[in-house]
């Protein structure tokens, strides 16, 4: 509907317009929609140095990694070879992922080299391993060697290999030189004989027999 408004009967102005609109519609009308949008996760990837997966696992984008991730291990065929975990090349601790990630363990490499030890009869008496390039302490007692000499017998003198800078395996077999010997007697107070030792010149003497005892002959001991 509309009409037209004369102003002092002149000509006229302008016309005023009244639209109705019906409240009822033939058609369905779609006034306001809602778009449901996606969150792609991000793919969290754990690996080993040698490429294997060790642990992977999908996080929403802006979350922290919560999964427990047990310490790796790696080894090789080479018995002188051992990695040592050091830690992760990324700090993912409390750090938000933000896309998908690849997250590699890191080692430290031990190079190794083994020792075999053997005695005068050349029986392995006592094994180990040492860092590549380090020197050595034999931890025992020197090794001995048996004279049927009765006036000589045979000081160790070292090994035939050196114990400083290590680089490969290496068995040792103990050195003697051939010296003088003296036996020493221990003797209990009426002379008798509890110990006697066979002593290489330069050695000491040591007591290793049965403590000696000395009957008392007041109501007093002897020590």
């Amino acid at each position: 509907n509309f009409s037209f408004s004369k102003l002092n009967n002149n000509l006229l102005i302008a016309p005023s317009f009244n639209f109705g609109i019906s409240n009822k519609f033939n058609k369905k009308f779609i006034l306001a929609g809602q778009i449901n949008k996606t969150i792609k996760e991000k793919i969290v990837t754990f690996k080993n140095v040698d490429g294997t997966i060790i642990h992977q696992e999908n996080v929403m984008p802006g979350k922290v990694i919560t999964s427990q991730i047990d310490e790796p291990t790696y080894q090789v065929d080479d018995k002188h070879i051992e990695y040592v975990f050091l830690g992760w090349d990324y700090d993912y601790k409390n750090q938000t992922i933000t896309q998908d990630i690849t997250i590699t363990a890191q080692y430290k490499i031990n190079e190794y080299v083994f020792l075999n030890f053997y005695d005068a009869n050349d029986a392995l008496v006592f094994s180990d391993k040492t860092l590549k390039g380090n020197d050595y302490t034999y931890p025992n007692s020197d090794p001995l060697k048996q004279c049927d000499e009765e006036n000589y017998g045979y000081k160790f003198v070292g090994w035939n290999n050196s114990l400083n800078n290590i680089v490969s395996d290496t068995d040792y077999y103990p050195e003697f030189e051939k010296v003088s010997a003296y036996y020493v007697t221990f003797l209990d107070n009426d002379g008798d004989e509890l110990y006697k030792q066979k002593v290489n010149e330069g050695d000491e003497a040591f007591y290793v027999g049965l403590t000696p005892t000395k009957p008392s002959e007041t109501s007093g001991k002897y020590t």
